[in-house]
């Protein structure tokens, strides 16, 4: 934090005697590029906030890290509100148990491979990739989302994206969804052929503002499970008014009240 160098190549040295890079480069807003391409991380078993608040950052070259070992992802990229450049896509994340905060709060983030990314393991996504505003896609379609018990703020304000496809996502052992689609402004696709909803209350879950499809809603629908609860499910009063008598039925016979 004390050097005044935007650019700095770090692949002549290695950390590869360190189980953790917790907080490593955190809050440092001088670097704007960082090479750790080399990097030996086959030991490491946290990435805790590595990267996070490094607000100029606009590329880091990590591709090449051995991260099969790492447990914990919590906000490695957090707040790099500059960040264009990142490459992930052979990330071996299998060992995760948490994504929090994983990429949230990049503002300037246009493109994001986490297609290949393991998550069988992972319980918490609270906010993975929350406010990254200018995101237009996202391939998360081979998520395992069976262990998942925290989806809060997932995609919330990622105001960009117009389609998502969470078919295969089973979240029936999920205990907060509150805010998972808030102010997911421009989403108006979701695929859902195998969605599975848990049976909780999801009065806040924010596709009150999502222009769906009604393909999309009825979707959403047929996934939810049968309930005595007297639960609510939110995808707002336009989104209601798309609906026939039947299609809303599809809910309100299974126990639910749309709101």
């Amino acid at each position: 934090n004390k050097s005044d160098a935007k650019n700095v190549d770090l692949t002549m040295i290695s950390p590869r005697n360190e189980t953790s890079l917790k907080d490593l480069f955190l809050g440092n807003t001088n670097l704007t590029n960082i090479n750790v391409s080399n990097w030996d991380t086959s030991n490491i078993t946290s990435l805790r906030s590595t990267f996070a608040g490094m607000t100029n950052l606009e590329s880091v070259e990590c591709a090449d890290w051995n991260v099969s070992n790492v447990t914990s992802f919590y906000a490695t990229f957090d707040g790099l509100r500059s960040l264009k450049n990142v490459n992930i896509s052979k990330w071996d994340t299998t060992k995760s148990t948490s994504f929090d905060w994983f990429f949230s709060n990049n503002n300037s983030l246009l493109q994001l491979d986490v297609s290949n990314l393991k998550t069988q393991n992972c319980s918490s996504f609270y906010s993975m990739f929350g406010a990254c505003h200018s995101l237009l896609q996202l391939d998360v379609s081979k998520f395992n989302m069976a262990n998942a018990r925290s989806t809060h703020s997932m995609f919330g304000y990622c105001v960009s994206f117009t389609s998502l496809d969470i078919s295969n996502f089973d979240l029936t052992n999920v205990k907060d969804i509150d805010y998972m689609f808030r102010r997911t402004v421009k989403l108006t696709t979701l695929k859902t052929t195998n969605l599975k909803l848990p049976n909780l209350d999801m009065g806040k879950i924010g596709f009150n503002e999502s222009p769906l499809t009604v393909d999309s809603i009825v979707g959403l629908l047929n996934a939810l499970p049968q309930s005595d609860k007297g639960y609510s499910f939110q995808i707002g009063s336009d989104n209601i008014a798309k609906l026939s008598d039947e299609q809303k039925a599809i809910a309100t016979d299974k126990g639910w009240t749309l709101i």
